[in-house]
């Protein structure tokens, strides 16, 4: 087949108030994380993409 025929499609998936998994904090103090980590509305990301670039995405 050739490569100019195929098409990839890939999902990822969100949640819209994801929080970092780092901080900073000045030495010698610790970091508390005083949000849920996983908050929000979730999102999926679905996209088509060939050797010419994408196609197509869709977010749900």
């Amino acid at each position: 087949m050739a490569p100019e025929k195929l098409v990839f499609i890939d999902e990822s998936g969100l949640w819209v108030g994801m929080s970092r998994p780092l901080a900073r904090a000045t030495k010698g103090k610790k970091v508390y994380e005083l949000w849920k980590s996983y908050r929000g509305q979730k999102m999926t990301i679905i996209g088509a993409i060939k050797l010419s670039g994408v196609v197509a995405t869709q977010t749900l």
